[in-house]
C-alpha cells in the first residue's frame, strides 16, 4: 500500500486547490446528469404530509403483513423529498408522542440539513413536559404545533415561555374543502411507506400512488396516471375536513407570523 511518503508528487501537494476542484467538477457532472431527465420543474414538490403511526382504513390483515418504516426509512422520505423541493413537512401522530421515541429525530432531520419548516400535529392529544423538554431542542424558529381547536389554549398555556408557536390544526369548510388541487405540490406518505394522493384518502387503494419500497418519489411525481387530486364526493379517511393539510397550516403559520409581526422566513 502506498503511504504520503511514496508519493512525493501527489497534485494536492503542488496544488493545494486540487482537490476541492476535482470535488467541485463531479458536483457540476452529478447535477448536470440530474438536470437532463425529463423533469416537471426543478421544484416539483413543496410540502410532505407523513403519518409516523398506522391511521389508514387498511384491513388487519394488511397491516400484519405491511413492513413499517423504520427511522432510517423517514430520513431517506424527508432527503428524496427535499430533492425534489419540499420546504415544508406535517408529521402527524394520533397517540401520545411519547411512543415514537424516533419523532425527535425525524424532525431534526427536517430541518437540518434540509431547512424544512416543520409542523407536529398531535391529533386527540396534547403536549405532555417530556415532549415539550424534547421539542425545545429543535429550532423553534422553523417549527409549529398543531392540535385540535379544543387543545389550543391549553397547549398555549404550557409552552407559553417557551418560544413554541402553537396553531390549530382545524380547517372548516368555509376556509378549504375538495375539489382540491393542492396535492399536486404533495407527497403523502402512510406508517407503511403507502404513499396517497392527500391525506384525505390515506387508506383508499383508490388513491394509492405506491409505496416508497417499490418506487421512488420522484417517479410518483412524474407519472401522469396517477390521481393527483381529490374529488369532492370521495371519502375521507375519517378526518375532519382537511385538518393538517400542509399547505394550508404553512399559510395558517405565516398569516400568524404576520399579525404578530413574527418570523419573516418563508413558510409557504
Amino acid at each position: 500500500m502506498k503511504t504520503e511518503k511514496d508519493s512525493p508528487t501527489r497534485p494536492d501537494r503542488q496544488d493545494p486547490f486540487h482537490l476541492p476542484r476535482n470535488i467541485g467538477k463531479h458536483l457540476k457532472k452529478c447535477f448536470d446528469a440530474y438536470s437532463s431527465q425529463d423533469r416537471r420543474a426543478p421544484s416539483c414538490v413543496k410540502y410532505l404530509w407523513l403519518y409516523v403511526e398506522n391511521a389508514s382504513r387498511a384491513s388487519d390483515d394488511k397491516r400484519a403483513n405491511a413492513r413499517a418504516l423504520q427511522l432510517d426509512d423517514w430520513l431517506n422520505v424527508v432527503d428524496e423529498a427535499a430533492s425534489l423541493g419540499a420546504h415544508c413537512v406535517i408529521v402527524c401522530v394520533q397517540a401520545p408522542l411519547g411512543q415514537y421515541p424516533d419523532l425527535w429525530r425525524l424532525c431534526q432531520w427536517a430541518q437540518t440539513p434540509h431547512d424544512m419548516m416543520v409542523g407536529l400535529y398531535s391529533g386527540g392529544t396534547t403536549f405532555e413536559d417530556v415532549d415539550i423538554e424534547a421539542i425545545k431542542l429543535l429550532d423553534l424558529s422553523r417549527l409549529c404545533l398543531f392540535v385540535d381547536k379544543k387543545y389550543v389554549k391549553t397547549v398555549k398555556k404550557a409552552v407559553a415561555h417557551e418560544g413554541i408557536a402553537v396553531c390549530s390544526a382545524d380547517v372548516d369548510h368555509e376556509e378549504h374543502a375538495p375539489p382540491c388541487s393542492m396535492p399536486e405540490d404533495i407527497i403523502c406518505v402512510g406508517a407503511e411507506g403507502n404513499l396517497y394522493t392527500c391525506g384525505l384518502v390515506l387508506g383508499n387503494e383508490e388513491f394509492n400512488l405506491g409505496n416508497v419500497f417499490e418506487k421512488p418519489l420522484h417517479a410518483v411525481v412524474e407519472d401522469d396516471s396517477l390521481p393527483r387530486h381529490v374529488p369532492a364526493d370521495v371519502p375521507h379517511n375519517g378526518q375532519k375536513s382537511c385538518t393538517a393539510c400542509p399547505p394550508l397550516m404553512a399559510e395558517r403559520v405565516m398569516r400568524q407570523g404576520a399579525q404578530a409581526g413574527g418570523a419573516d422566513q418563508p413558510v409557504g
